[in-house]
């Protein structure tokens, strides 16, 4: 049994590699890849220290607007936004997709709240850094 497993594994990963190094190869005339042709590369943004990080830095940093803590008729919600990171990993254009119904406050911390987030690392696209867009989901809740 141990063996058939290794066995799978094995021929799984080596047809995993296979498949990977094609895909990653342009389409010549005939639709197969093509070993000469030059592939974009490309990387996403990423926040310093990755997704553990930045859920800390909002989870540090994000604050229940006073107005709604003792509020009764607020109710959980959840803000979308969208930013850009640029080439340099900095945050620019923070737009709320998504707010909070009839509670506003909420949207304009979201904003506070990434202004303040320090410098990402840019994405690369063919080594070299560019603009990228992001969406982010922020809930609110009465602790």
């Amino acid at each position: 049994m141990k063996l058939f497993f290794s066995i799978i594994i094995f021929l799984g990963s080596f047809i995993s590699q296979k498949i990977t190094a094609q895909e990653n190869l342009p389409a010549g005339k005939a639709g197969k890849p093509v070993a000469n042709e030059v592939v974009s590369l490309y990387s996403l943004p990423e926040y310093p220290g990755g997704q553990t990080e930045m859920n800390a830095f909002i989870q540090k940093n994000l604050t229940m607007p006073k107005k709604y803590a003792a509020d009764s008729t607020f109710k959980p919600c959840v803000v979308f936004v969208k930013f850009i990171v640029d080439e340099d990993g900095k945050i620019i254009e923070p737009q709320i997709l998504k707010g909070c119904f009839g509670f506003d406050e909420c949207d304009r911390e979201v904003l506070r709240l990434v202004n303040k987030m320090p410098r990402w690392k840019p994405g690369t696209k063919d080594h070299k850094p560019y603009k990228r867009a992001f969406t982010i989901h922020i809930d609110f809740h009465r602790k």
